[in-house]
């Protein structure tokens, strides 16, 4: 979970390195699952499929979703910045 947190935080390349780090981990973890004997290797292809699934739906979902549900505020929302307050002296509206 800490690692998919920080796949979604910080700059382009920062994201694309945790992204890269987090299949490497569940590819090195169900490898080491089928080498050990403790899984056989269609358990561990149908766990990785499966989280690909929910990834996938999880990638749609936020992508479908506005950003004001996402807890970021749309512009002219109460507390958004991009408001404009002509009682306020030195208030910008963005445009």
């Amino acid at each position: 979970m800490l690692i998919a947190a920080l796949a979604h935080a910080g700059r382009r390349r920062t994201r694309r390195l945790w992204q890269l780090a987090a299949v490497l981990w569940a590819v090195a973890v169900g490898t080491s699952r089928v080498y050990l004997g403790v899984h056989w290797p269609t358990d561990v292809l149908a766990g990785w499929l499966l989280a690909l699934t929910l990834v996938l739906l999880a990638v749609g979902a936020c992508s479908t979703t506005p950003n004001h549900q996402l807890g970021t505020p749309s512009p002219g929302a109460p507390g958004s910045r991009a408001t404009a307050d002509p009682e306020r002296p030195g208030h910008r509206q963005r445009g």
